[in-house]
C-alpha cells in the first residue's frame, strides 16, 4: 500500500482501493516487493499512454483524472458507467472494422462479458487506413472497461 500514496492531496492514489492492491499481490504470488514494483509501473503507464485520452475517444460515462484514475462523479465506485460509443474520426473508422465489447451480465456471479469478434475484423482495412495505433487505444478501452466493471463488481459483492 505504501507504494500507493503518492496522488497529492484531496483524493485517493490511482488504483489504490484494497481489491485492487489485492490484485496486484495476487498477480506476484504475494511478494509484496514485487506487487509493488508493478503497481508502480501500472501508474506510470496509465498516464504515459493517457488512459484518460483513450477512454474518451472510445466511450462515454466516466471521467479520468490526468493520471489515469477514475474521476468518480459519483459517491458509488461500485457502479460503472462507462459505454463503448467512439467519439473521434478514427474511433468511428475503427468501430466499423473490429469489434470488441463488454455485454450485460447473464449469471449470478456479476461477471463481465468480454466478447472479441476476432473473425470478422478486417486488418488489412485497419493497416490500410493506418489504424495500428487506434486498434491498440481501442483495446487498451475494451481492457480497462473490463477492469473497471470486474472492479465495480468486485467492490459489490465484496470478493475478488
Amino acid at each position: 500500500a505504501e507504494a500507493a500514496y503518492s496522488a497529492g492531496p484531496g483524493r485517493p492514489p490511482p488504483l489504490s482501493d484494497p481489491l485492487t492492491l489485492l490484485r496486484f499481490l495476487n498477480a506476484r504470488d504475494g511478494d509484496v516487493e514485487a506487487a509493488a514494483q508493478m503497481y508502480s509501473e501500472t501508474v506510470e503507464w496509465r498516464v504515459t499512454f493517457s488512459i484518460a485520452r483513450v477512454m474518451a475517444s472510445f466511450g462515454e460515462g466516466a471521467a479520468y483524472h490526468a493520471d489515469g484514475e477514475l474521476a468518480w462523479e459519483r459517491p458509488d465506485p461500485s457502479v460503472w458507467h462507462w459505454t463503448w460509443k467512439p467519439q473521434t474520426p478514427e474511433a468511428k473508422r475503427l468501430d466499423r472494422l473490429a469489434l470488441f465489447r463488454r455485454l450485460p451480465s447473464l449469471g449470478l456471479t456479476d461477471e463481465p462479458l468480454l466478447l472479441w469478434s476476432l473473425g470478422d475484423t478486417d486488418f488489412s482495412g485497419i493497416a490500410r487506413e493506418g489504424l495500428e495505433q487506434v486498434l491498440l487505444e481501442a483495446w487498451l478501452a475494451h481492457l480497462e472497461d473490463a477492469l473497471q466493471a470486474a472492479r465495480a463488481a468486485s467492490l459489490r459483492h465484496r470478493r475478488l
